[in-house]
């Protein structure tokens, strides 16, 4: 994984379908695992936006599996 630029806190990173996975899985992991009440606390986000973040990423892995590159 390397950072390829950063611009105005838009980060863009390079990444292996593998490391695009584990992270993925970790936030899924989260989203499942950490009551509401500490969510916010504990990942420094709300529960909303890491749902969407999820729902990105799955996109993100299913492009990955159509192209095989992973």
């Amino acid at each position: 994984m390397r950072l390829l630029r950063l611009d105005n806190g838009l980060l863009q990173l390079e990444l292996t379908g593998d490391q695009l996975a584990a992270f993925s899985n970790g936030l899924n992991e989260a989203l499942n695992a950490v009551e509401d009440w500490e969510f916010r606390t504990r990942l420094g986000v709300d529960r909303d936006a890491a749902r969407g973040w999820l729902s990105e990423l799955r996109v993100l892995e299913r492009q990955v599996e159509q192209c095989g590159d992973a």
